[in-house]
């Protein structure tokens, strides 16, 4: 926009072998008939190069930024699900997203998830452009972002008159200068009914679980792994379905930590087995992430990893006193 070039049809047309000087965008930057064919000189090397064209200048301003970072945390990158992203494009402001509502960042890709840019006459509008923009853009997602940030930097007296350095942001940086947050009375309200209701949530969708009717039971006998999907038809009779076959069972808890079970077939006569010591043979799918033994043992030793996170390679946290 401040050149006047349109960059990327600019790049598809040399790479198709155009010459820079017969390209439309490119002879109208240097003052020079748009449909012509003349040679430019790009450098302005000879001398009567200031009559036949003139210097390349700018047109106006423009801005554009936009991070998935934690400004509470020294601007660390942070990843996770996005669950809705609006903007509006205008004639002075316009973006580009590399995702989409419903869809997130990983934490291996750039924190640089979208570009923001406003165009202006001068720098003070520009700025103002992008102030508006970024105020009315609205981002709900598992991440934070820099947006509150650099709305504040972008008020900021320094920034206004253009006083800034290249330590500027590590002073900011340094200071701890943080966004402008709500009212504390506003916050601490919002926080308390947030909390009651994720807790609340949790409440429910523990009830729902008691009163879960189906289930699936995975385990391993005889080194044959089954799963099955099984419904409780009455209080004593659940329904078992394998492999597109299905099984009625009946089963009760006797007096000592048995089950008397009763299965439905066909026949005039049955004999009925004592299934005994059938507990120890089944063994349970392991959780990879669980360390467990059938020994009475402590642990002699334990060798954390490092992980990496956006290139950055960092020790494990620490456990909490649950073990997590």
């Amino acid at each position: 926009m401040v050149s006047g070039v349109n960059l990327p049809a600019a790049q598809l047309q040399i790479s198709m072998g155009i010459p820079m000087h017969r390209i439309r965008d490119i002879r109208q930057l240097y003052g020079v008939a748009p449909k012509g064919s003349s040679e430019i000189d790009f450098e302005m090397l000879k001398p009567e190069a200031n009559q036949l064209q003139r210097m390349p200048r700018p047109k106006g301003h423009v801005v554009a930024v936009l991070t998935a970072e934690n400004p509470d945390a020294g601007f660390k990158s942070s990843s996770g699900v996005l669950q809705e992203l609006n903007f509006r494009s205008s004639n002075n402001v316009w973006g580009y997203f590399s995702v989409s509502s419903a869809g997130g960042l990983q934490e291996f890709a750039d924190s640089q998830f979208g570009h923001i840019f406003a165009y202006g006459e001068d720098r003070g509008e520009s700025r103002k452009n992008m102030i508006v923009a970024l105020k009315e853009l609205s981002i709900r997602g598992d991440f934070r972002t820099t947006v509150e940030y650099r709305i504040k930097l972008l008020e900021l007296k320094v920034f206004k008159e253009n006083t800034i350095t290249t330590g500027w942001l590590d002073s900011l940086i340094s200071n701890k200068l943080t966004a402008e947050r709500p009212d504390g009375t506003l916050a601490v309200i919002c926080g308390a009914v947030t909390k009651v209701h994720i807790e609340s949530e949790a409440c429910w969708a523990e009830y729902k679980h008691i009163l879960d009717k189906v289930f699936g039971i995975d385990f391993i006998y005889e080194n044959v792994r089954y799963s099955f999907t099984v419904a409780r038809s009455l209080w004593t009779v659940w329904t078992l379905y394998l492999n597109g076959g299905r099984t009625m069972v009946g089963a009760r808890p006797l007096a000592n930590p048995t089950y008397f079970t009763l299965r439905e077939s066909e026949g005039v006569w049955g004999e009925e087995p004592d299934i005994r010591n059938i507990g120890p043979a089944l063994a349970f799918q392991l959780e990879l992430g669980r360390l467990s033994t059938s020994r009475s043992a402590r642990l002699a030793r334990y060798r954390p990893a490092i992980v990496q996170a956006h290139s950055i390679h960092v020790p494990p946290a620490k456990f909490n006193n649950n073990g997590s």
